[in-house]
């Protein structure tokens, strides 16, 4: 019997619950590209690695539900609100 892969963002959502900065990165692609849906600015791997970071290992920060919006070989569009320790959501 085969068993079916998991879906990245199913991977991703696990990483996240367990706050598992590592897991959740290596799931990210080299060229992956983060964009801020509020601003439209966008970070490289590299760069939302920093930040991602920080926000797991943050016991005030509040990781929001997240949504599966797209996902299929190539390309994986999620969202979720998240709050964060200054007030901001």
């Amino acid at each position: 019997m085969v068993v079916p892969e998991i879906a990245i963002f199913e991977k991703m959502q696990a990483a996240v619950r367990d706050r598992d900065v590592d897991a959740y990165l290596a799931l990210l692609d080299e060229d992956s590209v983060f964009v801020r849906h509020q601003s439209g600015t966008t970070m490289s791997r590299l760069e939302f690695a920093e930040i991602i970071r920080k926000m797991m290992v943050s016991e005030q920060m509040e990781m929001g539900e997240r949504r599966c919006i797209y996902e299929n070989d190539a390309i994986l569009v999620g969202s979720s609100i998240n709050s964060y320790p200054d007030g901001t959501r």
